[in-house]
């Protein structure tokens, strides 16, 4: 059975770039772009009247930016799945938006097949980073030192859906690959939150490249 068109909001302050993601992500059946949106403003006004399932957003926009964009847009609707689309190269700027709750980041240099891939996942429930991103996050915000003590308050299993978690896996497919229970999954999630302090998976896995949790496990 065909599952419903994947709704889609686009926002960018480049009008030639934005219509071209537009004819590009429409050659799909199953996607339908709503709406266009140049700067943070036009889009929190969008966000009033329509429910997306995927926003595709620019960092860098007029009038309001897309960091402050996004912080308000998940205010509005929490639901809302946002990918940002960025060029940007400063890990501060990154890691700051990640915090406010985005599924996932794609480099504007990407190929088709990694938005779509992008795109997928996160509809799905899962976390995406571009390549060159998740290096420029690990590059700068690694600890010198592995911190075996933040590693020792984690279950075997824990550290297991940290690591699947990591690689951008959804509930579901952790729980196909571990031959778990979905709610089981859910449940170690909500521990793994609550020991590191975090609310969603992005923010683990800035968690998990500050304290070199990746390696470790």
């Amino acid at each position: 059975m065909s599952r419903t068109k994947v709704s889609i909001l686009l926002v960018d302050d480049h009008p030639i770039f934005a219509e071209a993601l537009k004819l590009l992500l429409t050659t799909r059946n199953d996607y339908e772009v709503i709406g266009t949106c140049l700067n943070g403003r036009e889009m929190l006004d969008f966000l009033t009247n329509n429910r997306p399932d995927i926003a595709l957003v620019d960092i860098n926009m007029p009038v309001i930016n897309g960091e402050e964009a996004i912080t308000k847009a998940l205010e509005l609707q929490p639901d809302l799945h946002i990918i940002v689309l960025t060029s940007e190269g400063k890990s501060a700027t990154l890691e700051r938006v990640i915090h406010s709750g985005v599924k996932g980041f794609v480099s504007k240099s990407s190929c088709q097949s990694e938005l779509i891939d992008a795109i997928e996942t996160v509809y799905e429930g899962g976390v995406h980073f571009s390549q060159d991103i998740f290096d420029l996050l690990i590059t700068s915000m690694r600890q010198p030192e592995k911190n075996r003590s933040i590693a020792d308050i984690f279950t075997i299993r824990e550290k297991e859906i940290i690591r699947l978690l990591c690689q951008g896996k959804t509930s579901k497919e952790i729980a196909q690959e571990l031959s778990i229970n979905h709610r089981t999954v859910e449940t170690h999630k909500a521990k793994i939150f609550e020991k590191t302090g975090v609310n969603n998976t992005i923010s683990l896995v800035v968690c998990a490249i500050k304290d070199n949790l990746i390696e470790i496990f």
